[in-house]
């Protein structure tokens, strides 16, 4: 289960981060993006949920052996602790004593300097510990983003031809792919694709464009728009008739570089008859949600 979950959640990290860049937040020089206040709390609150699903049992006991701590940190040796989260023993008593108010009742595996933030005296004293959460979450986001790539390209080696999108698999399971009607809908007599509906890439929604030799320029363009607009959609790129060292060439003249994009979330996939089998021209983009693949316009 857990090596299920890894996957998505290290998706999940780089799409935050994406997303941040698209709020025009600033990058530091290693590629890492500051989180948000806001992301932080969740992250935490479903840390606790999550490792809770996993080891439900194994808490309640260590609870019960350490009832007497007034938070999870708490089992950790002074000195530890001080050293840790660079604490004095004035600031870690402090953490302590309102961990026995009403931050225990909601605060209880947030980092103790967002605790003393939280319950800051002055402004200086929060902007302190700001800073210190601000260092905490750089050196988180840089580990998990190293994991994120280690992943990727083990992925990679191991599975270089595994696809995000299967075609055939999403017809034999009743997925309605373009041009072809809902069985039921045809029994109606109504034919109609919903190709009014809003098809927007959403977050639970997959993206995928054919691209050829001679499209660089507008497939390119196309490449970058969906990745900027839509971080949280994963993109899978077929390519028609390019592949090897064509693939190169074809990159460098849509000017994207494959690092870039395989940080991205970006798959590259070879065609092999999914464009003639679903009339897909190159620059053709769909998005696959539920039980439907749908074409959309990207300008």
């Amino acid at each position: 289960m857990l090596a299920m979950c890894l996957p998505r959640f290290y998706q999940r990290v780089s799409a935050l981060c994406r997303m941040e860049r698209g709020t025009r937040m600033r990058i530091n020089k290693k590629g890492l993006c500051p989180t948000s206040l806001a992301v932080m709390l969740c992250c935490y609150g479903a840390s606790g949920a999550f490792a809770s699903d996993l080891s439900r049992s194994a808490m309640v006991q260590a609870r019960a052996a350490t009832s007497d701590s007034v938070a999870f940190w708490s089992s950790i040796p002074v000195e530890t602790a001080m050293q840790e989260w660079s604490l004095s023993a004035d600031e870690w008593s402090r953490y302590l004593a309102l961990m026995q108010g009403r931050a225990r009742y909601y605060a209880e595996r947030m980092p103790p300097p967002m605790v003393l933030a939280m319950y800051a005296r002055d402004e200086e004293e929060r902007n302190r510990y700001a800073e210190a959460m601000v260092q905490f979450e750089y050196d988180k986001a840089g580990r998990l983003l190293a994991v994120q790539r280690a992943y990727e390209t083990a992925m990679q080696r191991m599975h270089p031809n595994e696809k995000i999108i299967d075609f055939d698999l999403l017809r034999a399971r009743g997925i309605r792919l373009p041009g072809e009607a809902d069985p039921v809908s045809a029994a109606l007599g109504d034919t109609s694709d919903g190709s009014q509906a809003d098809h927007t890439p959403k977050l639970g929604d997959q993206i995928v464009l054919f691209a050829a030799a001679g499209c660089e320029d507008a497939c390119g363009k196309k490449i970058r728009t969906l990745v900027e607009r839509y971080p949280y959609a994963p993109l899978e790129v077929y390519f028609i008739g390019v592949d090897g060292h064509l693939l190169k060439r074809w990159l460098d003249a849509a000017k994207l570089d494959m690092n870039q994009l395989k940080n991205a979330g970006v798959t590259l996939s070879r065609d092999e008859g999914q464009a003639t089998q679903y009339n897909a021209e190159p620059g053709t983009t769909f998005v696959v949600r539920g039980g439907g693949l749908y074409e959309i316009d990207v300008k």
